[in-house]
């Protein structure tokens, strides 16, 4: 007997402008929705995970102010299974909450696989209560409850439907047909949805209906007692006894999703649209999404929508992309654009140095090491924190910075590594792609300016030639000399630039043996010097003082 709110997950936070929620996952490099659920204590659970799907190992439980209040990881669920992964939910009547779990075990020993079925019961506190492990031999991702306490199990690739009581299988049926859906209603009617149209059998497993013309790929029964069928880009409303009452073919794509909240029901396109429906299917109030995450759920909350899916930060290669399971709210004409946030990357400065290092075997390592990349808030906000990444390497998390709207800042990463087995790395162009996630934790409104790449030439001028000049004195107050006795290398130097701490170039001059820095502040600089091609040759800091 699910209730009508057993779709969706939501999360409150708090705003000064207006109440809005809006919550991003951070804890993987990528992470996607799986199936969200409310329950009778306003409780919101979300299953997510790490690998794309309709299930997930990971449960996390929110109050209705965002705060969690348990969080299960199938990985550590039981040492004896390999992954347990969360399939369905079902509201107990007395604020209980059971879940469906598959528990996919494999043996080292013998590289064989098994599976099992796990049911987890909570009380309201989410305490566990017990934990019941069933064999099987066909996914079972479909559950509900029937009035004596009996569990009832489908599985949409075996076509399988059976009745569990006390661990004791009192009867199974295999229908032949692709099923889609499974309810239980208060009468004990279980109610299947399949490719042939609605199959109804009585808590005996008796069949005492059918009916052909209702083909739904999901069925929701209303508080009323009343059902909503979807069917690709088709939404139905029917009466208890399973009669049309109204049919609509949403516009713009087929239904991804959708919700009802007594007389109102909000749909969910696969081209990100929203519409909000009354119960005759008619049009209240529609948008269009604009954030270029992946939109998979759709909620009512009051005169609001709440929207959850699979936020994309950086560019569409999955090696240069971060994906994070989201919650953002909307009212009902889309208002909630303008408190998303929008950072991105105008620019990659050059790094102070590159090193090339061979290690044991045919192979090379290179060190990219203090690398300018400057990162602007292209949004309508202060960012004050963020998370800049660079592919096969550590991400930077950047805090207190308030980058204030259309400001640009610089931040030096550190370093990056490229292990490269094509032979000797010098002389070859290598590109370094960077992109920003996270800003303030939050989503981000437009991914195509997040990600950028430059390309940087790899020399080991450094190495060879850095006995041959001296920089001196070093710390100045301002005269600088240059030194160098390699006619070779003086003969490839065209130019030298300064740059500061931050990566931004101070001046550029032709090549000399001493110049004048005494208008310079107090602090530490770089020398760049560059061949004709513009190639830098060859890089030393030095400490201006006043």
């Amino acid at each position: 007997m699910k209730n009508a709110y057993v779709l969706l997950f939501l999360l409150f936070f708090s705003s000064e402008a207006i109440s809005q929620v809006e919550w991003v996952s951070s804890d993987s490099k990528s992470q996607y929705a799986g199936r969200l659920f409310k329950t009778y204590l306003n409780q919101f659970v979300l299953i997510h995970s790490e690998f794309e799907g309709d299930g997930g190992h990971l449960l996390t439980v929110f109050d209705a102010n965002g705060n969690i209040v348990f969080h299960l990881n199938g990985l550590d669920v039981d040492n004896e299974y390999t992954i347990v992964d969360f399939k369905d939910l079902i509201n107990m009547p007395d604020s209980s909450v059971t879940l469906l779990a598959e528990a996919l075990f494999f043996d080292p020993n013998s590289g064989t696989g098994t599976s099992a079925r796990l049911i987890f019961s909570f009380d309201k506190e989410w305490n566990p209560i017990q934990q019941q492990t069933g064999s099987t031999f066909w996914t079972t991702d479909k559950l509900d409850i029937a009035s004596d306490g009996s569990f009832i199990f489908m599985t949409t690739t075996s076509a399988g439907v059976s009745r569990v009581l006390q661990d004791e299988t009192i009867w199974t049926k295999w229908l032949g047909v692709p099923c889609f859906d499974l309810n239980v209603t208060e009468g004990d009617t279980i109610v299947i949805a399949t490719q042939n149209g609605v199959l109804l059998f009585d808590i005996d497993g008796n069949e005492i209906g059918q009916l052909p013309d209702l083909v739904y790929s999901e069925m929701i029964e209303k508080q009323d007692g009343g059902w909503i069928g979807v069917n690709g880009g088709a939404l139905a409303v029917l009466s208890s006894d399973f009669h049309l009452l109204s049919g609509i073919d949403v516009p713009n794509g087929f239904v991804e999703d959708v919700h009802c909240d007594g007389d109102i029901i909000a749909v969910l396109t696969d081209s990100d649209f929203v519409f909000i429906l009354n119960d005759s299917l008619s049009v209240l109030s529609s948008f269009e999404l604009v954030n270029q995450g992946q939109f998979d759920c759709i909620s009512i909350n009051g005169d609001n929508v709440m929207l959850a899916g699979t936020e994309r930060y950086g560019s569409d290669q999955p090696a240069h992309h971060t994906l994070a399971t989201f919650v953002k709210e909307y009212s009902f004409d889309g208002f909630g654009f303008d408190l998303s946030n929008d950072i991105g990357i105008v620019n990659i400065g050059q790094p102070s140095s590159i090193e090339i290092e061979q290690g044991n075997g045919n192979y090379y390592v290179v060190f990219f090491r203090n690398i300018p990349v400057t990162i602007r808030n292209f949004g309508n906000k202060q960012v004050d924190s963020l998370v800049l990444r660079v592919y096969a390497s550590p991400p930077a998390f950047i805090g207190d910075w308030s980058l204030q709207p259309g400001e640009e800042k610089i931040f030096v990463y550190d370093e990056v590594k490229r292990t490269v087995f094509s032979g000797n790395p010098s002389g070859n162009i290598y590109s370094l792609c960077f992109w920003t996630s996270h800003p303030d934790n939050l989503m981000d409104l437009d991914a195509d300016n997040d990600y950028l790449c430059s390309d940087v030439l790899v020399n080991d001028y450094y190495k060879r030639f850095e006995d041959d000049i001296r920089v001196y004195p070093n710390p100045t107050t301002g005269l600088i000399h240059i030194e160098c006795e390699n006619g070779f290398l003086v003969q490839q130097i065209k130019s030298v630039s300064i740059f500061d701490s931050m990566g931004r170039m101070i001046l550029e001059r032709p090549f000399a043996y001493f110049f004048n820095f005494d208008f310079l502040k107090s602090g530490v600089y770089t020398l760049v010097f560059e061949n004709e091609l513009n190639n830098v040759v060859y890089r030393k800091r030095f400490l201006k003082l006043e």
